[in-house]
């Protein structure tokens, strides 16, 4: 199981990367609530800001399964009075006080809320060599009283609040990338999910029904904080005011941290869009998408995107290579794709994703992509509508 001396040792080299200050560092004790003093080489002083971990819940979860969910707290103890390390060091720059302030406990605390108040996904082994997966949410630190302290002089404890979820082997949900358009989907919870078209089944003679499965059907849930940062925000407010029936966009799902996890490309459309609004708390959308047709005459398309089509010979083509001008998400024959530029991918046709258009009679096949591309394909042309 992982232990809060391999956590000490995440929390400490994370935190000392953010410290800027020659000869200080951060110093957290997992076990016992022991403090490391000053210690002096010559003219230089190595200082220490000392922290605690403890546990103050604990609680497993799962059944045949190592998973916890526990609550941990980081007392530190932070000096009132920047540290004298080196020889350079003015009368101005150990003031306590400046401005009205202990600026030093500021720029501290400034340092642990910057490191704390951001999600983390860890993947940490026990000493058997057992992966676990570890998600951490913290609360931004808590200045308290000044105390005296015979060790180190005047100092502020500060405290840090930190919820942590372990599964082994398992799969934290920041880990999950959801993009939008290509852009990346700042949800607050996300819920995608397939459900099925039941048939019921009876048998001659037999009272019990059984079901056949005819056809699956995607759809996805997810609450966001509306914000000027990503353009998904952007797209659920605008189908929340303006409806925008049937307009298509690409919805990206990676089920895992790594380059190689499992991940699928879907051209959805909104279905539904609730906006949450209460007093001075952040403005959200949740709203709900599902898979649509890839019928291009009725559906449409944001600013931005392009569709266009392939006039190819006869509905027994099998397949058509293509490729784009630049990296985009793209919709062709039924299924999504990620397109690289410059690079050629091979696309399997089936005469149900070749159109024939009465009006010109010709035999098309329809792209749609998330920009403005350039396409190519040898023997091929391609128009854009």
């Amino acid at each position: 199981m992982i232990t809060t001396v391999q956590l000490a040792r995440v929390f400490e080299t994370d935190l000392n990367a953010l410290l800027d200050y020659e000869n200080l560092s951060f110093k957290l004790w997992a076990n016992v609530g022991e403090r490391k003093r000053a210690e002096r080489d010559g003219n230089i002083v190595q200082s220490y800001i000392n922290g605690d971990i403890k546990v103050s819940a604990s609680s497993m979860t799962a059944n045949r399964l190592v998973m916890g969910v526990n609550s941990l707290t980081i007392e530190f103890d932070v000096p009132t009075e920047p540290p004298k390390t080196t020889v350079t060091q003015t009368a101005a720059d150990l003031a306590p006080v400046k401005d009205g302030q202990f600026w030093f406990v500021q720029e501290i605390i400034g340092i642990l809320s910057q490191y704390f108040q951001n999600y983390q996904a860890l993947e940490l082994q026990d000493s058997e060599g057992v992966t676990y997966a570890v998600g951490i949410v913290s609360g931004v630190a808590i200045p308290q009283g000044v105390d005296l302290n015979a060790w180190q002089g005047n100092s502020v404890p500060v405290n840090v609040y930190v919820d942590m979820n372990i599964v082994q082997g398992g799969v934290v949900s920041l880990d999950i990338g959801v993009e939008l358009d290509g852009i990346a989907l700042p949800f607050q919870s996300f819920s995608p999910d397939r459900s099925g078209v039941l048939d019921a089944v009876v048998y001659s003679g037999n009272s019990v029904s059984k079901v056949l499965t005819t056809s699956t059907a995607f759809a996805a849930e997810a609450t966001i904080p509306t914000n000027s940062v990503f353009s998904s925000s952007a797209s659920a407010v605008s189908y929340l005011l303006h409806g925008n029936p049937n307009e298509a966009h690409f919805l990206k799902i990676r089920w895992g941290a790594s380059a190689d996890s499992d991940t699928e490309v879907y051209l959805v459309t909104f279905t539904r869009a609730t906006g949450g609004l209460q007093g001075t708390s952040i403005a959200s959308v949740t709203f709900r998408i599902a898979e649509v047709t890839e019928d291009t005459e009725l559906i449409e398309v944001p600013n931005g995107f392009q569709i266009g089509y392939f006039e190819v010979p006869s509905s027994t083509l099998a397949s058509i290579m293509l490729s784009v001008s630049a990296d985009c998400l793209g919709y062709i024959a039924g299924q999504a794709y990620e397109l690289t530029a410059g690079q050629s991918v091979t696309i399997p046709l089936t005469p149900k994703s070749i159109v024939y258009d009465d009006d010109t009679e010709e035999y098309r096949v329809y792209l749609v992509t998330s920009a403005a591309v350039t396409v190519a394909a040898e023997g091929y042309a391609f128009e854009v509508l």
